[in-house]
Order: C-alpha cells, then structure tokens, then sequence
C-alpha cells in the first residue's frame, strides 16, 4: 500500500467537504473519502477533538489502498467512533465533542459525576460542614480513599476545554454529543456542570484538582464554556469580536493567531472590523490591528480592560495578549459598577504606522505607596500571615477614611474577591485603592472618557508617552470625582 499525496483536487466551490465512512471494526483503520459540498450533504457527523501531538504515526487506510498518515489522537478518536455493525458508517446531524480516549477510570468518572450532580439538587442549602474532608462520610458522600473521587479529578484536567478550536464547536453547536472512549455523555453540562456547583459551593471544594495540579485553569476553562454556552444558546444573534475574545481568552491555541482566527466565522461584526484570516500575518500584526479596529470601530475602552500583567508577545501596552491567562483573571474589576469618567465619551484614534492610542483622558496623581501582591495571602493555602497583614491594610483604610464607615467593607470585599493579581496602594492626595500587581511607586493613576474605571500608566522613554499597566481603583474617585481635583485637567493620552 502506498501513502496518499492528493487528498482533493483544488476547487473554487468555498463550501467544498470530504466525507469520511468510516468501515465497521477497530482492529484497523479503514473507510472511503467522499468528496461534496455542505449543500449537498446535509447528513454527516462532524468531529471535534484535541489535536495533541502534531506526529502522524497512525494509519488510515483509504479503499484504494492508500494510506492516510494521521495522529494518534484522530486515531483514538476514528477508533472510538469507529461502526461495530457490518457495512454501517456514521451519519448523523450532530457535533461529537471527544474529549479522549478511556482512562483513568473515565467511565466510573462519568457515572460519579451524575451521582453529584443529584447530590447537588437534593441539598440545595448544603451543610456547612461540606467542605470539611473529615465529614465527607456524615454527609452522605463517599470516603475520600474512594477512587471515585480521583477519577473525577482527572476527568475536569482532560484538556479539551482549554483548546480554541473545540470550544468553539462545543459552544455553538445544538446538537453535541460528547463521548470520552465509547462512553457516551448526553448531557453536555455534566462535566462543566460539576465544576460550577464546586464554585457555588454545593459540591465540597477538595472534588476539583489543586492548584499546582491544575496549572492551566482547566476548572476554569470548563466554567467560562459552560456560561459562554448556556448564553449562546439564548442569544442567537451571537456577539461581536470582543465579546468572543473576553469570553474565549483563557483558551489556548497550538497557533496563537487562531484565538482570534478561530472566532472570525462567527462574529457578528467580523465584517465591519475588516479582520480577514491571513496565516501570512505575525501575531503581532494581527493583534494590534485587531485591537485597534475594535477600539476606533466602537469608540469604547472595554478592550483595554483584557490587558494582564504578562504577554507572551512584545506587544504595544494597549494591546490584549489574547494568548496568555492567568488564573482570576475575570472579576478583577468591573467597569459596570463604576463611572470614574463622569459619563464623558470616548474618543481615540489609531496610529498604526507608530502603534500609538491617542485616547482623551488625563493624568489624576501619582502613586506614593504600592504594597505586596494580595494574591500572595490569597493563594490556595491559608497564609500564616494573613489576619496580621489583613488587620495593618484596614488600620491603614481607617485613617485615610476616618469619617467613611463604609470604606472598610469596601476593602474587604475587594481584597475576597476582585484582587487575586492586585496590590493595594496609596496615591499622593492621601487616597487609598488597588492597582495591577506590575504597578510601581512613582506610576499615574490615570482617566479615561468613557470608561468607568481608572487606569495606572507609566511614563516610557519617550517624553508624553505612556504604558498602560491596567484597570485601577481609588476609593473617593470612583464616580466622576477627579474633575473636581484641583489641577485636574483632560487632554489627549498617548499609549504606547
């Protein structure tokens, strides 16, 4: 048998397909390509798995006696999907989302799984004890030397939620069957499903893997697909770009230009940003130019909000690294809450020769004290010195604050939940806030028209040139109040 070359023959037709009938067996790999047209074959199986490792080691073998080299995960998906009945083949209206072969007890996973998700409905108000491991038996569950509860883990770290590509056909598609070996999965909330209850706290926090276990956020990943889904699904009219990009970018992509490539084709406003798939394109072209088309389309800073404190890319500092996350990302601060600009507009424009922001906006003050990462008391595991460390910050919020007794609940509802990449800070008026981990003593606080959050920026080596380091927020300036300060004037801010 010799290895196929010409798999299709050049079209015109932009619908153009090829089929794949799978013959029955799975001892080895066998079928025939069909080739047609979307229009004209409206009854086929569409498969969407992980890529894995790029190496062509497997053998498809085509009815000509030809042989197709594709990767072992393809294999192992073909294999699984693979028709047991003589002269059957796969055809049906569906998407089979394939998030591996069986292992790691998978199918004991899948059966656990719905077990608690029962769980969860039948205990709507949990015991408080929930996430004590010692209580797990008390409460119903199984004892954690149970293997159930390993095998669950190392289902949510399957890595088919972080990959662009498949999360893009699991969310848009109606119909989606998932199957993990030849074990299906009819309800495709099952998996996502369980990791949310965990975040709700009606499942016991110890079911989802630790933090160094999970160092992708694949927890996180599978929450992000199951809002972005449930969302989809009452929104037919879809989202535009940014929307897309903010809800997809903890996803990853072998090639960093298809996290935005991959969501071209089903973004309402793909046409009017004139954002054209060209794998001739550098990452950072594409980057820059996509962001800077939704910034002049829209005339609105929400996209300034995606940048975090680290890119892969050397990018221009107004420009999101659509490529890198970081765990807690989402929730930082949300421009909604705040209308720092005093309900001024936005108004930028693009230098694309010299990749600057000209946004309207001004400098407010500078920052006197920057103090330790609050994530770092934070993390995963109960600091020692956490309670010393909370009690100095809100000492500190009392004597900037003294007449404010609201201000200390501010602060603690900031340092719970919005403040993993975050420090806390003072700015030279006597005020008190919380800014990017990368921001410095000596950095400016900053607004922006028509955004409703403040930002930090640094001077670069140019004279009135800045970097955008990210969102910012400075109890007391929060709603419009920075006009008011003496010596406050708005102009025109050059980002770099």
């Amino acid at each position: 048998m010799g290895t196929v070359k010409v798999l299709w023959k050049a079209s015109k037709a932009t619908d153009e397909i090829r089929v794949l009938h799978l013959n029955p067996g799975s001892l080895s790999l066998s079928g025939r390509l069909e080739h047609t047209t979307l229009s004209d074959h409206g009854n086929y199986e569409a498969l969407s798995y992980v890529w894995g490792s790029p190496k062509k080691d497997e053998d498809l073998v085509l009815e000509d006696g030809s042989v197709l080299k594709i990767t072992k995960s393809l294999s192992e998906a073909l294999r699984d999907l693979c028709p047991k009945s003589t002269g059957a083949s796969i055809r049906a209206k569906r998407v089979v989302t394939y998030i591996g072969a069986e292992a790691d007890d998978s199918s004991l996973a899948i059966d656990f799984a719905y077990e608690l998700h029962n769980y969860a409905a039948a205990h709507i108000h949990p015991d408080p004890r929930l996430h004590i491991k010692a209580e797990a038996v008390n409460l119903g569950l199984p004892p954690l030397h149970d293997p159930r509860w390993r095998a669950v883990r190392s289902l949510i770290l399957r890595p088919w939620s972080s990959r662009s590509w498949c999360a893009q056909e699991f969310v848009l598609n109606k119909d989606v069957l998932m199957m993990c070996g030849r074990k299906e999965i009819a309800d495709w909330h099952l998996i996502p499903g369980i990791v949310n209850l965990v975040f709700d706290r009606r499942l016991p926090v110890y079911l989802l893997p630790t933090h160094a276990e999970d160092p992708m956020s694949l927890r996180e990943c599978l929450v992000q697909l199951w809002q972005f889904r449930r969302i989809f699904t009452r929104k037919p009219k879809g989202f535009d770009l940014l929307s897309l990009l903010r809800r997809t970018h903890s996803l990853g992509a072998t090639d960093p230009r298809d996290k935005v490539y991959s969501l071209i084709g089903v973004a309402q406003d793909a046409k009017v940003l004139t954002v054209d798939v060209d794998y001739s394109l550098p990452v950072y072209s594409l980057y820059t130019e996509t962001a800077g088309a939704i910034l002049e389309t829209y005339q609105s800073t929400d996209l300034l909000y995606s940048n975090l404190s680290r890119k892969s890319y050397r990018l221009p500092s107004w420009v999101p690294d659509w490529s890198t996350w970081l765990f807690g990302s989402h929730g930082t601060i949300s421009p909604r809450w705040y209308n720092a600009s005093g309900g001024t507009q936005a108004l930028m424009t693009v230098d694309y020769d010299q990749a600057h922001l000209h946004i309207a906006g001004g400098l407010v003050d500078q920052l006197f004290h920057v103090g330790d990462c609050v994530g770092t008391y934070y993390g995963p595991d109960e600091h020692p010195d956490r309670q010393a460390w909370l009690q100095k910050q809100l000492l500190l919020v009392k004597e900037l604050y003294p007449d404010d007794n609201n201000a200390s609940e501010v602060f603690r509802d900031n340092v719970r939940r919005r403040l993993w990449y975050r420090s806390l800070c003072t700015i030279s008026k006597g005020l008190f806030g919380a800014v990017p981990k990368a921001a410095r003593k000596g950095d400016w606080v900053c607004m922006f028209e028509g955004t409703g959050s403040l930002f930090v920026v640094r001077s670069s080596n140019v004279k009135d040139r800045d970097e955008l380091i990210g969102p910012a927020y400075v109890h007391g300036l929060m709603y419009g109040e920075v006009f008011k300060l003496e010596g406050f004037s708005s102009g025109t801010v050059t980002l770099v």
